[in-house]
């Protein structure tokens, strides 16, 4: 079973043997099965980093995927993995790969991640000359700029990030029509899993921008949100 013909079936010899099930997901962390390896590994509910081999192949591949058939530019790639060292690490090594010595320099110079990327990068890099460049504007922007137009004054947009701030946003409660849009970093893989941080809501005359990292222990937020969404008379 352990030569793992049937992951399968060895799953089901595994279960409820914690020394078993991690010798499972070891030998599970080649290129063809390593995704059958991070399954298993998320339900029972390991640590990701116990087992630095199949998250190394998993990483690298989301990387040669995102790079190589996402469709996305190299500068839109290295915004997709800028909160994440490790990834931004495999992304130098796919530059470097990829024939680009200088944004493979820059990149793992303006982000600090040397020491994640392999020695041998890093010494091929050494005698590369890359400035480090402050990105001018964001990448995934609309193309229409009219779109960006916003209806609203400023003091009607409003930051809502404490219980105090939510006595403000109870204009919505009253609205006939409310839009919603939110923002979170991107998953890329089953180990770079970001909960929403931004939760926008906006009525014809008002806009509130909730900051779910700050509120997320409020109750009163949690409330609150549960009356506005189950709300029928509101159209969403």
């Amino acid at each position: 079973a352990f030569r793992v013909r049937d992951p399968g079936l060895a799953k089901n010899f595994v279960q409820g043997d914690d020394k078993l099930q991690r010798y499972l997901i070891n030998i599970l962390a080649r290129n063809d099965t390593a995704k059958i390896g991070v399954k298993y590994l998320v339900e029972w509910k390991y640590d990701p980093d116990e087992f630095p081999d199949i998250r190394e192949r998993v990483e690298k591949k989301a990387i040669r995927w995102l790079t190589g058939h996402s469709g996305k530019t190299w500068e839109e790639c290295e915004e997709l993995v800028a909160e994440h060292p490790r990834l931004l690490a495999y992304y130098v090594e796919e530059l470097d790969y990829n024939s680009q010595p200088e944004k493979a320099k820059r990149v793992m110079e303006q982000y600090r991640v040397s020491h994640l990327v392999r020695p041998d990068v890093v010494a091929g890099l050494e005698s590369v000359d890359a400035e480090i460049e402050i990105p001018k504007e964001d990448l995934f922007a609309p193309e229409d700029e009219t779109c960006l137009t916003l209806a609203l004054s400023r003091d009607h947009v409003q930051v809502v990030s404490s219980e105090e701030d939510i006595e403000k946003a109870a204009l919505l409660l009253e609205a006939p029509i409310i839009g919603l849009d939110g923002e979170w970093c991107p998953t890329l893989t089953k180990f770079t899993e970001d909960a929403p941080a931004l939760l926008q809501v906006s009525s014809h005359t008002d806009a509130f921008l909730f900051d779910l990292i700050a509120l997320k222990e409020s109750q009163k937020f949690n409330d609150f949100i549960k009356q506005l969404f189950t709300n029928n008379k509101i159209i969403k």
